[in-house]
C-alpha cells in the first residue's frame, strides 16, 4: 500500500475513536516507520511551486519564439504541447 493514503486512513482511524480524543495505539498499529519514512521522501522530492513557475516561465517564452518565428505543424505541435505540459502540471 503507499504510504499516503495508508498514513491518511490510520489518521482518521486514531480520531474516530469513540470516548477518547484520539486512540494512538490504533494509529501506531497501523503506521509504521516505513510509512513514515515513504511520506517523508515524498516529500522530499516534491518539486516546488516556485520550480513549477520557473518550467511555465519558460515553456511560455518558447512557445512565444516559435510562434514568432515558424509557420508549421512541427510548431504548432511544441505549442501544443507545452500548454498540455502547463495544464498538467498548474497546482
Amino acid at each position: 500500500m503507499h504510504a499516503l493514503p495508508a498514513l491518511k486512513q490510520a489518521c482518521l482511524e486514531a480520531l474516530e475513536t469513540e470516548g477518547a480524543p484520539g486512540n494512538a495505539a490504533l494509529f501506531f498499529s497501523i503506521v509504521d516507520p516505513y510509512s513514515v519514512l515513504d511520506l517523508v521522501q515524498i516529500a522530499e522530492n516534491r518539486v516546488t511551486d516556485e520550480e513549477i513557475q520557473a518550467l511555465h516561465d519558460v515553456i511560455a517564452k518558447m512557445s512565444d519564439y516559435i510562434r514568432r518565428n515558424t509557420d508549421d505543424k512541427e510548431g504548432a505541435e511544441l505549442i501544443r504541447l507545452g500548454r498540455m505540459m502547463v495544464g498538467a502540471t498548474t497546482r
